[in-house]
Formats: C-alpha cells, sequence, structure tokens
C-alpha cells in the first residue's frame, strides 16, 4: 500500500501527532506496508519534537519519543501518494514550490468536512496547546477511512497504470 505524510510548519507538534495517531490506528486495524512520515514547511533537520507534544503524546499513548523534525523536499514528497496539510498556507507554499501535486494534498479538516486552518500551537498557551493538540489526534481519527479509502484508490490507478 501506499504512503501518507502529514505536513505542518515546523514539524515539532502537529504533523508528529498526526502521523503517530494515524500510524497507531494502522497498527490497531492491522494494515500493513503503509508508508507513514511527517515533516514541516519551515524548519531545520534533526530537531526533537516540542518537549510539551512529547509530553502529551506519552500520555495519550503515542510514539513520538524519537521523531525528529524534517523538511520537506521534492523527494521526499514524490515517495507519497496523500499529503496532509494543517493550513492553508502549507497547501499553498507545497503547491507553488512544488507543481503537479494536484490532488495529492489534501487539509486534515477537509478529510472530515470543510477546510479551516488549525493553528500552530507551539507559541499558544499550555491550555490552548491541548485544544490544538487534542484536535489534530480527533481529526486523525475522523479521516482515517477518508485517508485508506484515498490511498487505496492512488494504488489501484498506480496498478492500472503499469
Amino acid at each position: 500500500m501506499s504512503g501518507v505524510l502529514f505536513v505542518c510548519t515546523g514539524n515539532m507538534c502537529r504533523s508528529p501527532l498526526a502521523a503517530a495517531k494515524f500510524r497507531a490506528l494502522v497498527d490497531e486495524y492491522g494494515l500493513a506496508g503503509m508508508k507513514i512520515d511527517s515533516a514541516g514547511t519551515w524548519i531545520e533537520n534533526g530537531l526533537k519534537a516540542d518537549k510539551r507534544t512529547r509530553t502529551w503524546a506519552k500520555k495519550q499513548g503515542l510514539d513520538i519519543k524519537d521523531h525528529t523534525t524534517q523538511r520537506v523536499s521534492g523527494r521526499m514528497l514524490s515517495e507519497f501518494d496523500l499529503v496532509v496539510v494543517m493550513d492553508s498556507g502549507h497547501k499553498e507554499a507545497l503547491h507553488t514550490n512544488y507543481p503537479g501535486l494536484n490532488g495529492n494534498v489534501i487539509g486534515l479538516s477537509e478529510l472530515s468536512g470543510h477546510f479551516y486552518d488549525i493553528p500552530d500551537p507551539i507559541s499558544l498557551s499550555d491550555e490552548e496547546f491541548e485544544a490544538v493538540a487534542e484536535e489534530v489526534v480527533s481529526l486523525v481519527k475522523n479521516g482515517f477511512n477518508e485517508i485508506v479509502v484515498r490511498l487505496t484508490k492512488k494504488q489501484i490507478q498506480k496498478t492500472i497504470a503499469e
């Protein structure tokens, strides 16, 4: 099966949480062979996830202890059939810097209904941070089936094209 890349700005909060939750759901439902990762549009490589993110994830049973940041690249994008972003700025940045992604980019909120920006929690209060973290995880859970369907369709299209 193909893969999904979750993208936010710094790859320190939203996208690692989304990837960890999606990975947990894939494991829970016994789906094998799916590539899952996260990246940021504006971050240097190799930084640890935000401390609050690591603490919150651990409390939720999500594993991000070995996560290090990585900046999105054209090579990376070519390895995934679906890119899930957190806000309109990410969509714009990806479409501007990597033309040809077409329908491969979708907003996380869009998977469960209408598209809206999920705020970057890095500079928010602890309470606001937790609300955003909970929203991200909830949106991944609610959009899980849609992601799997989209990835399955992409895989079928690739197989037919071959």
